[in-house]
């Protein structure tokens, strides 16, 4: 009879240990599936502010809203994410996490990367961004950045910005020493 319920209680243990994981993975893409599902040309200022509020509630986000520009950021986690919204300008998101930031950002895969190139290649290609910005006229993603790691000798980052067809048409490489 002991052996059953300490069984029990072991697996009840595990199962909130891997939920509690998998809240944490959950509420680090957030940001991201509240950037890519919505259609800036088409959303009211008001309804993009409540989805923010909402964002910030539920998922103990921290929100802002300056003059009509909103910020939705989340420090407490492990990666500093944020969602920034300019009504004249962009919905920007900025992914500061160490660990998607060097994964693919190499010297080698940079040689990939050519004007004409799709936002969904260069990110096959150089894996997850460090800030994304989409046009609030037409909704395109218009710019994207990556940065190599801080703590590396030399900080590298690459700038495409992209027309209403998805492609680039304009790159600007920096090394930073």
């Amino acid at each position: 009879m002991k052996f059953i319920r300490s069984k029990k209680i072991i697996l009840a243990i595990i199962t909130v240990f891997l939920l509690t994981i998998a809240a944490i993975m959950y509420n680090q893409t957030t940001m991201e599936k509240l950037f890519y599902n919505t259609d800036v040309s088409k959303t009211s200022e008001e309804s993009l502010k409540f989805r923010f509020k909402l964002s910030a509630f539920l998922h103990q986000y921290d929100f802002s809203d300056r003059h009509g520009d909103l910020l939705l950021y989340n420090k407490k986690r492990i990666s500093n994410t944020s969602l920034s919204y300019s009504p004249k300008l962009h919905l920007a998101l900025h992914n500061d996490s160490q660990k998607d930031r060097t994964s693919k950002f190499t010297e080698d895969n940079l040689k990939y990367i050519y004007e004409g190139v799709t936002y969904e290649s260069a990110v096959d290609t150089l894996g997850t961004p460090t800030d994304i910005f989409k046009d609030v006229r037409d909704n395109h993603i218009s710019m994207v950045t990556w940065s190599s790691a801080r703590k590396s000798r030399e900080n590298k980052s690459i700038t495409l910005m992209f027309d209403d067809k998805g492609e680039c048409f304009n790159m600007s490489k920096h090394n930073v020493e």
